[in-house]
């Protein structure tokens, strides 16, 4: 393992091959700020702002739809109840896949993110073994967060020709 530091919020960490040329993240919140760039008024679209736009919706999702089946169990009404567990699932089924990609896509693979994975994947597999969304919620709001954070860090200063920094 070679140390490395982000080239966003300059975190250092272990990477398996850092490539001369190559930028690395930390997190795929740090890759997802360094490509979004909004100093001239203009709001890219990006694969990265697509992958997280979309892991954020399924989550959003996927809570509401645990507590609506939560909320409805009181009403006898189980097979709405059903339909909003396993939509509930199934959307952190998705979650859970496009964070896999945007944490891929970033090169975001110390042991931790290797551990919150497997946790996250431990909590959906339980969800579904127990037909528990809220199980499932809580790994999958616990990876999104995972993911993300790096939007909340402030962007390391980057040296200029000359030592200056930017």
């Amino acid at each position: 393992m070679e140390s490395a530091s982000c080239h966003y919020c300059g975190l250092p960490f272990k990477v398996r091959t850092v490539k001369p040329a190559e930028s690395v993240y930390c997190c795929a919140g740090c890759a997802l700020a360094e490509r979004v760039r909004t100093e001239d008024g203009n709001f890219p679209v990006t694969p990265e702002l697509i992958v997280g736009l979309l892991a954020s919706l399924a989550v959003f999702n996927q809570v509401l739809f645990a507590v609506l089946a939560w909320l409805m169990q009181d009403e006898g009404k189980a097979d709405l109840v059903r339909r909003f567990e396993w939509g509930s699932l199934s959307l952190g089924a998705a979650a859970f896949v496009l964070l896999v990609v945007a944490q891929r896509s970033s090169g975001a693979r110390t042991p931790l993110d290797l551990i919150l994975l497997c946790q996250s994947v431990f909590l959906l597999i339980l969800g579904v073994g127990l037909t528990s969304p809220f199980c499932a919620a809580i790994g999958t709001i616990g990876l999104l967060g995972w993911s993300a954070r790096g939007l909340v860090r402030r962007r390391a200063p980057q040296l200029g020709p000359g030592g200056k920094t930017d």
